[in-house]
């Protein structure tokens, strides 16, 4: 940064919440904050004290002061942060957990103002083309989970959203050859309300949902993100929301944790076009890929 007060105009951060304890069914659960193929090369800043119980924290600060972070979320399993799971596998990403907490603190972690809408991308959305959520209000959810307590398929996320911002949204895709609709039918599922239930509570800020591809191409998903990236400079916050690890029960521990440490590495040393071809190429370029992604969805929004 140019002098000390830039060194303070906080832009970027990711937080690295480290591998919590094992459970019977879920080896690690990883939560990771950071902004990745939209930012350009940052300078560090040594100080820390506005990032609060974070066990690893990194500060990044721009040039550009005024332009909204990007955040990619754990959105935990199914609505395990809204349950008690003190007494099952749930418990590092239940009610109680330090990864509730740490969602809770986002907001304050931006070091920017109140987004004026969300743009949140959700590993749970797929569509052979970019959907984009087009319905006027959304006043049902999608629970797209099973064999939880009655309570949480009551569980209500009533925040407005911006038929104006959609439209251009899918006007942006358009005009970078991306194939884009509107979706006037789905309900927004639980990659969506669940973290943002705890990180906006009030449901008082606009919120745009959108779809990962079903073919999965890295190539293809990195565009899709340089397109939305021109939503920063309007005080709109993006949001990808999968899992940085995402094989619950098997694969190598160390291999993830061997995954995770890379990504880290990745993000922390490269260049944007180091960065981008790395994660072009994600399965053979980051070590235990497959012990730590199954499926690739999960890993999609991360681009």
């Amino acid at each position: 940064a140019e002098n000390d007060r830039e060194r303070y105009k906080i832009n970027y951060f990711f937080s690295f919440l480290q591998l919590m304890q094992q459970t019977n069914k879920f080896n690690r659960f990883i939560h990771i904050l950071f902004s990745l193929v939209l930012i350009s090369p940052a300078t560090y800043c040594t100080t820390t004290e506005n990032i609060h119980n974070c066990p690893t924290s990194f500060i990044m600060t721009q040039n550009i002061t005024k332009r909204m972070p990007v955040a990619f979320i754990s959105h935990g399993g199914g609505p395990s942060f809204f349950i008690d799971g003190r007494s099952s596998p749930l418990k590092s990403i239940d009610m109680h957990s330090e990864a509730k907490r740490s969602l809770e603190r986002i907001p304050s972690q931006l070091h920017a103002e109140k987004p004026s809408a969300i743009v949140i991308i959700s590993a749970h959305y797929e569509g052979e083309q970019v959907l984009i959520s087009g319905k006027p209000q959304y006043t049902k959810l999608l629970y797209d989970y099973g064999g939880f307590p009655a309570e949480t398929y009551q569980l209500q996320y009533l925040a407005p959203t911006d038929n104006q911002l959609a439209n251009k949204i899918c006007t942006m895709m358009k005009e970078k050859n991306i194939d884009a609709k509107l979706d006037t039918k789905r309900d927004w599922d639980h990659g969506v309300f669940i973290p943002l239930k705890v990180m906006y509570p009030k449901a008082d800020i606009p919120v745009i949902a959108m779809s990962i591809l079903a073919h999965y191409d890295p190539a293809s998903h990195i565009e899709i993100g340089k397109a939305l990236a021109p939503l920063r400079e309007q005080n709109i916050l993006i949001l990808g929301s999968g899992y940085i690890t995402h094989n619950f029960g098997s694969g190598s521990a160390p291999r993830k944790r061997e995954f995770v440490k890379r990504i880290h590495e990745v993000v922390e040393s490269c260049s944007p076009a180091e960065r981008e071809k790395i994660f072009l190429n994600w399965h053979k370029e980051l070590p235990g890929a497959k012990d730590a992604h199954t499926h690739d969805d999960h890993f999609m929004p991360f681009h």
